[in-house]
């Protein structure tokens, strides 16, 4: 077995990212330089804004959850976790 085998797929798919993104660029260079043989405008990018407030709101509510699930982890890991409900379900 090639010690390149585990590594191969991984390369494959960032190779491919990579040229995709140079595929879009190289599209977007040849429409600038070609707009002015064509007498047509490159095309309009709008600018893109997130807002600040809602995104530090999102991470921290992200956050809270992601120690929740550590907390639960670490309970199961250790073998300290309730296995019996604390609230009865049946009434």
């Amino acid at each position: 077995m090639d010690r390149f085998d585990s590594i191969l797929p991984c390369a494959f798919a960032i190779l491919k990212i990579l040229f995709r993104c140079f595929f879009v660029f190289s599209i977007l260079l040849l429409w600038s330089n070609a707009s002015t043989f064509i007498q047509k405008r490159p095309p309009h990018i709008p600018q893109f804004h997130i807002p600040e407030e809602p995104l530090l709101e999102f991470a921290a509510a992200l956050r809270i959850e992601i120690n929740r699930a550590f907390i639960v982890l670490r309970d199961i890991a250790s073998g300290t976790i309730n296995r019996t409900p604390s609230v009865n379900l049946i009434s």
